[in-house]
């Protein structure tokens, strides 16, 4: 079964905890969410009850933190929302659902990244065909553009005081490369 981009849907911009409006999910064997944050404490959670795993964390306590967590072979369906939580700071947070992932186990394949003060990342190769590659952002500044293939689920630009900049992107690689 080929991976299909389903849909999207933002939770917002803010401090403490963000919820997203109500979405159709039905049809998803994989669930999203990236947050940008400066904070340290940091939880998702949505409204199905789906256990959310890690899948990135770029972290530098004082700077800004981007995170990638995920649910595979979640509980979906309509009225379907997502919360991000945080101890303190602020955030921006993005959800997606896909189909088509491997869900007879963890679908989590790589992660490679790099905290606000390094360089970014080397990149991955997956060890099969058939694989969703996702990338997020999180800064102190602006975020335009990915390039690479990468298709933008959304983008926000920092404000000060209100939330971090950031962007979220996937790739369906067909073939590992």
């Amino acid at each position: 079964m080929a991976i299909t981009f389903l849909d999207k849907i933002t939770l917002g911009v803010g401090n403490s905890s963000l919820t997203s409006a109500s979405a159709d999910t039905s049809g998803a064997d994989f669930l999203a969410v990236h947050v940008g944050h400066y904070s340290v404490a940091f939880t998702v959670s949505d409204s199905k009850g789906n256990t959310w795993r890690t899948g990135i964390t770029d972290r530098t306590d004082g700077e800004a933190v981007t995170e990638i967590r995920y649910a595979w072979a979640p509980t979906v369906g309509t009225g379907h929302t997502f919360t991000s939580s945080l101890g303190g700071g602020y955030q921006v947070a993005w959800a997606a659902w896909f189909s088509g992932v491997q869900t007879a186990s963890d679908p989590l394949d790589q992660q490679n990244g790099a905290a606000a003060d390094r360089s970014p990342g080397t990149g991955i190769t997956p060890t099969t065909d058939n694989q969703l590659v996702l990338c997020g952002h999180s800064a102190n500044g602006n975020v335009t553009s990915i390039n690479g293939g990468f298709t933008a689920i959304y983008t926000q630009n920092y404000v000060g005081g209100t939330n971090e900049g950031g962007g979220f992107a996937y790739l369906i690689q067909t073939t590992a490369a």
